[in-house]
């Protein structure tokens, strides 16, 4: 035993202070249930951790129950916590969420842990607009409206946050500093810039109808360019090659493949050939007439290479 310490050890000195300490931090606690609390958590603390360093950290850790006091008299789930601190602020508080598990059986399910996770991301999207302005208006009403939508079951968080993203888009792209209503040209400009958000803007161009009776119309999809649409075509046609099938199957899935891929036909136009042309069969290839016009395929499709090939039979 140390010098200076008389008949008291190390161990004894530290819960003496661990118990003064705990017990006047939880005078700071107004709330009964809270400060009943805080005190078993002490009590599980006392055996569970290293005293000389939780000491130190108790100020820290009667925050939690202060604010679970002022968070109202619903029961302490999972989901509660997740609403009220949020995974960040709870990983902070590791020592009373390990408690609240340990000893009062609190859950936190993978959907709620998600369901926050996405409930905070949209909130800090909606704090990125910036205050005071119409934009921020237009959003945090559009947000509150999404919630709703929420709470009722009607839509789901992630959803939520989804929606959000290009609403956010299309006021910045209208105006960077939030002072004006999007317009028609900043939706087209905007897809434009971002096709992949056509579905997604659909929910706030709505609510700005219902709103402020601003009405923006989706412009038509624009269709596949050309290069696109050769290579569609050209894994049409490898798939139609390394698949084996009945040859009349090949042959009626390849001339409509063939007119639109050698001769830039649109699928109707090919289906219209197809369907009305006369077909002769020689050494050289396919030969379909129709309407005056011939149009020449190879009798089959080869690959060279990973290309399709123009060969005969």
């Amino acid at each position: 035993m140390p010098a200076g310490r008389g008949k008291r050890c190390e161990q004894c000195e530290s819960k003496e202070r661990f118990a003064r300490n705990a017990s006047q931090l939880a005078e700071l606690i107004t709330g009964a249930r809270a400060r009943l609390a805080f005190g078993q958590y002490t009590d599980w603390l006392s055996g569970e951790a290293a005293l000389k360093a939780t000491v130190r950290r108790l100020p820290e850790h009667v925050q939690f129950f202060e604010a679970l006091d002022k968070a109202g008299d619903e029961p302490w789930t999972g989901e509660f916590l997740l609403r009220h601190f949020g995974t960040a602020q709870l990983r902070r508080f590791e020592l009373p969420v390990r408690w609240l598990e340990q000893q009062r059986g609190v859950v936190f399910s993978a959907e709620s842990k998600q369901t926050e996770a996405e409930t905070r991301r949209a909130a800090v999207a909606v704090d990125g607009v910036p205050e005071g302005t119409l934009a921020r208006t237009l959003i945090d009403e559009f947000s509150s409206a999404l919630g709703r939508r929420v709470a009722s079951g009607d839509l789901s968080p992630r959803s939520m946050r989804m929606a959000l993203r290009p609403a956010i888009g299309l006021l910045a792209n209208e105006d960077p500093t939030g002072g004006r209503v999007p317009g028609q040209k900043a939706l087209d400009r905007y897809l434009q810039n971002v096709p992949g958000q056509r579905a997604a803007i659909s929910t706030f161009l709505g609510f700005l109808k219902a709103d402020r009776g601003v009405e923006l119309k989706l412009s038509a999809k624009p269709a596949p360019g050309a290069a696109t649409v050769r290579k569609q075509l050209e894994k049409q046609i490898v798939a139609l090659v390394t698949k084996p099938g009945e040859a009349t199957r090949l042959t009626e899935r390849w001339l409509p493949l063939g007119l639109r891929y050698f001769h830039h036909l649109s699928a109707a136009q090919a289906k219209s050939i197809c369907g009305a042309a006369e077909v002769r069969y020689d050494q050289d290839g396919v030969h379909l007439l129709f309407e005056g016009q011939t149009y020449w395929l190879p009798a089959r499709p080869t690959i060279h290479g990973g290309l399709v090939g123009r060969v005969g039979t």
